[in-house]
């Protein structure tokens, strides 16, 4: 009598906390939005900077030129991004 053994039954389950590592969409989604994340926060901070008054650079100007373009970043990649995220990963998918 033969017995045939599942090889994913066999395989030793991972460690209590550990993660499977991503798979190669998961990969390039992250890199995409962090790509996005990375270009809208120079857009911010070019915005701010062109937005500085020069005569009277105070806390307030440090404050905008600093802050807001990190904030802005971040919620625009909370709320799902501006659509590059996807459609760079949908080009990486294609090419690879």
């Amino acid at each position: 009598m033969s017995m045939l053994v599942d090889p994913a039954a066999a395989a030793p389950a991972p460690a209590p906390g550990a993660q499977s590592p991503p798979s190669r969409k998961q990969g390039l989604a992250a890199t995409a939005l962090a790509f996005e994340q990375l270009l809208v926060r120079q857009l911010a901070a070019q915005l701010a900077r062109a937005t500085e008054d020069d005569d009277e650079p105070g806390a307030d100007a440090a404050l905008v030129t600093n802050l807001v373009p990190d904030a802005l970043a971040e919620g625009v990649a909370a709320a799902g991004g501006v659509g590059l995220a996807s459609e760079l990963q949908r080009a990486l998918e294609r090419s690879s």
